[in-house]
């Protein structure tokens, strides 16, 4: 059984936590998404302050349609700094978000931060 799994288990079971978790838990939080679950990967992420977790939980919140979620999360993540790779995927996530939920304007200043910061082509 993965752990995001077992806490989602222990979580309706009994309400109990294991604590926060590592970033090492980001690797397996990317897998997730990319595999279909990404509730289990915000499992996952539960605890971690990081802004790479945030980043992450709004990229999870997007593949389940859930744009104000995902927001928030990006800009969680985008209010402290970001490992340099996932700072132009979260103004992009952002302009994804905002577009999802009807605001073009917010939309196209976010992929304009995202075209600007983005310095290793990755957009």
């Amino acid at each position: 059984m993965s752990r995001a799994l077992f806490v989602l288990v222990l979580s309706a079971v009994c309400g109990c936590t294991l604590g926060p978790v590592r970033s090492t838990s980001l690797p397996q939080a990317q897998a997730l998404i990319d595999g279909g679950r990404p509730a289990e990967a915000r499992l996952l992420l539960t605890g971690d302050a990081s802004p790479a977790a945030a980043y992450w939980e709004g990229v999870a919140y997007l593949k389940e349609s859930r744009p104000v979620d995902a927001a928030t999360a990006f800009r969680r993540a985008l209010s402290r700094p970001l490992p340099p790779d996932l700072t132009a995927k979260a103004w992009q996530g952002l302009g994804d978000a905002c577009l999802a939920v009807g605001d073009p304007a917010g939309a196209a200043a976010s992929y304009e931060r995202a075209l600007a910061t983005d310095r290793s082509g990755v957009l």
